[in-house]
């Protein structure tokens, strides 16, 4: 009777929807995922109401369906309870083939002596290219026996041609496991793995606190130095977060407190094994597009004899490629770490490469870095410097600032440098890095930085004035030398934009570093620059003003020459497209420069003042005019009139 009851309702829900897709819902019609995807046709809609479903290899069967929750991945769980993986995609789906709002956790998979087995503890695709959205990876893993390498991939595993996307997903605690008492690596990709013949594509994603697992315990008949975990020559995880011997995009991703795990440590007859690469992700080649990495760390080499493990490279992205370029665009690095090289009895361990990056080959453009370190190499009679404090790079680096990058400390020269091994660095901004700024040989030119300017066209040593460099805000101020006197033969590409998403050309020339200077307001509120003796009007970024923003705009004077005298700045702002009079009028306000500065004026360096007002009206396009006068309501104009437009 049950069966015969729940052949009918299937049969009315997919007649229901006979001129279109079905919609197949778990469990009110079909008791489990895998029996409503069994029941489903191409095209048809497996919908999942809120619960918690204990189901082991779900298969999308090479049907090109879409699996979705109703309420989100926060309400619908798939959980493995440790004892397979979740999901398998392993017959040809393509992108037609979509899980929509799910979390999958607990998945577990190990065992054997081939890769496949130990690999993608919630999902695996084998020839597979599906759509995978919304969803959320949460405390999966991918181990090995006592004989065999860590796992690959903690949640997430692609073979075999594999060319999925993932968008809005999250990553979360997910770990490539130990390796055993034989094994050379310990564990690949905490979160994903990626082989040579597959892809891997991520959109709006987060990862935060994936492991790239260990070596093998400590297998010397003299005992192990004191944290060392290990055997012969094992080395540490790559990629805490993603590891892929092909190809991967991330386009604004997250990557957050991921670790490339401790290696083995060698003990007093075995060589220290090396440490993690790719704190967050290790690849061969990449493209990285407006992505944010902190507090990811590639750990440390082992101690062994006669010589350490050599440290970690790249605290955040390892590269390997020396033939296919890795780029990284509009990036923000801040506290990654690689770490030290083991001790050596007898020879250093390496020290640690690429406090945030290690780039063999590619392109490092607009980006930021800020108090990253890398890891000094050790012996039992000296240490190392690591190099490029915040990037090694064989490659080239452009529009990009520099900020408290260091090395661990090592007694005496050489530094570590911030940037090491770099073919060239133009228009970057290379400024207060404790172990060095820039390595000798790199071709430099059209950058500001600190101790001293380096040979080359444009360079200087001046204070960029940042914001507020203390908080890794490297924003420049009014007055920045950096502002406007970047590589006057830079192309800028129609609609290129700088970290922010401000026009990456703003004024007469290209600013140097990852910033344009443009906005100093909060939040979203408008805020633009005049030098009210320069010449000729400007347009700047295109932001839209609401009733009751602040507008600001900053007046300042390169030549100092608002001292002295009491300056009065008229102040009127009015739709572009409009008539002057349509819109409203400032009443002139009057500051001294040498007096204290009172509200609405907040002082900025170079004798500079903001100007505040509230918008009365939403405004589509808005034009700010200013002019300097001189003392008195009716003193004589100092400057010329000055039409800033918002587009």
């Amino acid at each position: 009777m049950t069966s015969w009851l729940l052949a009918v309702l299937s049969c009315l829900t997919l007649v229901a929807l006979a001129s279109g897709q079905a919609i197949l819902s778990v469990p009110s019609v079909f008791p489990t995922i895998t029996a409503a995807i069994t029941a489903a046709n191409n095209g048809d809609i497996v919908e999942v109401a809120p619960g918690t479903y204990v189901e082991t290899d779900i298969s999308f069967q090479g049907k090109a369906i879409t699996v979705r929750s109703t309420m989100g991945p926060t309400m619908t769980v798939i959980d493995a309870q440790m004892g397979a993986r979740c999901v398998l995609f392993q017959s040809g789906e393509t992108s037609a083939s979509r899980l929509t709002g799910f979390t999958l956790t607990n998945g577990l998979v190990g065992g054997g002596n081939s890769t496949i087995p130990r690999s993608g503890g919630a999902i695996r695709c084998f020839g597979a290219s599906p759509m995978i959205k919304d969803c959320n990876f949460e405390a999966n893993a991918a181990r090995s026996d006592p004989t065999s390498d860590g796992g690959y991939g903690g949640a997430v595993a692609l073979f075999s041609g594999s060319m999925p996307v993932f968008r809005s997903c999250r990553f979360s605690g997910n770990q490539a496991g130990n390796a055993g008492a034989s094994a050379t690596t310990g564990g690949w990709g905490g979160a994903v793995y990626v082989d040579a013949l597959s892809t891997g594509t991520f959109e709006d994603c987060t990862f935060d606190a994936n492991r790239a697992g260990f070596g093998m315990p400590c297998v010397s008949p003299f005992g192990c130095p004191p944290g060392a975990g290990s055997g012969e020559m094992a080395s540490g995880g790559n990629g805490g977060a993603v590891a892929a011997e092909g190809v991967c995009t991330f386009v604004r991703c997250e990557l957050t407190l991921n670790l490339a795990g401790a290696p083995s440590g060698g003990g007093f007859i075995y060589p220290g094994g090396s440490g993690g690469s790719g704190g967050a992700v290790y690849l061969a080649s990449g493209t990285f597009l407006d992505c944010t990495f902190s507090g990811n760390f590639s750990n440390s080499g082992a101690s062994g004899d006669p010589y350490g493990g050599s440290g970690g490279r790249g605290g955040a992205i390892c590269a390997t490629s020396t033939t296919v370029a890795t780029t990284i665009t509009r990036c923000e690095f801040r506290n990654n770490t690689s770490g030290n090289g083991g001790a050596g009895y007898n020879v250093t361990g390496p020290a640690g490469r690429g406090g945030a990056v290690f780039l063999n080959a590619g392109q490092v453009t607009g980006c930021t870095f800020a108090f990253n370190q890398a890891g000094v190499g050790y012996s039992f009679g000296g240490c190392v410097s690591g190099l490029g404090a915040a990037v090694w790079t064989a490659g080239t680096v452009t529009s990009s600032t520099f900020f408290g990058n260091q090395a661990a400390p090592c007694p005496g020269p050489p530094p570590a440098y911030a940037v090491a091994g770099a073919s060239s660095m133009t228009n970057c901004i290379v400024w207060n890095n404790p172990s060095g700024e820039i390595e000798p040989g790199i071709t430099t030119s059209y950058c500001v930085v600190s101790g001293g300017a380096p040979p080359g066209a444009g360079n200087v040593s001046a204070d960029p004035m940042f914001r507020d460099p203390a908080t890794a805000d490297l924003r420049l101020l009014p007055g920045s030398p950096a502002i406007d006197t970047g590589d006057p033969a830079t192309i800028v590409l129609v609609g290129a934009i700088d970290l922010e998403g401000d026009p990456r050309l703003i004024g007469q020339g290209i600013d140097i570093g990852a910033d344009e200077f443009c906005l100093l307001g909060n939040g979203g509120d408008l805020a633009v620059e005049s030098e009210v003796n320069g010449g000729g009007n400007r347009t700047i970024c295109s932001k839209l003003a609401q009733p009751g923003d602040t507008v600001a705009l900053d007046v300042f004077s390169p030549l100092a020459s608002m001292t002295g005298q009491p300056v009065s700045i008229a102040f009127q702002a009015f739709v572009s497209s409009l008539p002057p009079t349509t819109g409203f009028l400032i009443p002139t306000l009057h500051v001294d420069p040498n007096a204290v500065i009172l509200i609405p004026f907040q002082a900025f360096p170079n004798n500079g003042v903001t100007v505040t007002t509230t918008v009365p009206l939403a405004l589509t396009g808005m034009t700010l005019r200013v002019q300097a006068f001189g003392a008195g309501t009716s003193g004589p104009a100092i400057s010329g009139a000055h039409e800033i437009v918002v587009p």
